[in-house]
């Protein structure tokens, strides 16, 4: 068993122990894209959210997976939620650009470096 199946099984219990809380479902969601398995991660982030709207460790995680899954539009989404709440975030304009770049979406993208 792998170091983050290990921790799989402890987030689980986290989880289950308190499911109210969003931080639990982040690192279970984390620890899920760690290991390849995006989609039940995803959920992960979305129970997250519902808790905690304004979580920008998952909004920014969230995006991340988007962006490697294809899912240009809503990653996009995500990090711009991160950049309403933290507008100076370097990452989060670097990750907008990446994902306007695979758009095509050059011009747009150049922006987000600018702000770098």
């Amino acid at each position: 068993m792998s170091r983050f199946e290990e921790a799989l099984e402890s987030y689980d219990k986290a989880v289950e122990l308190d499911s109210s809380d969003a931080d639990n479902w982040f690192d279970k969601g984390f620890t899920l894209a760690k290991i390849g398995r995006y989609e039940e991660a995803l959920l992960c982030y979305d129970e997250a959210l519902e808790l905690d709207p304004r979580h920008v460790a998952v909004w920014f995680n969230k995006g991340k997976i988007l962006c490697y899954l294809k899912r240009f539009e809503e990653s996009l989404n995500c990090f711009d939620k991160v950049i309403s709440v933290f507008p100076e975030d370097g990452l989060a304009w670097t990750y907008k650009g990446h994902v306007l770049t695979r758009m095509g979406k050059f011009e747009e993208a150049l922006k987000c470096f600018d702000k770098l």
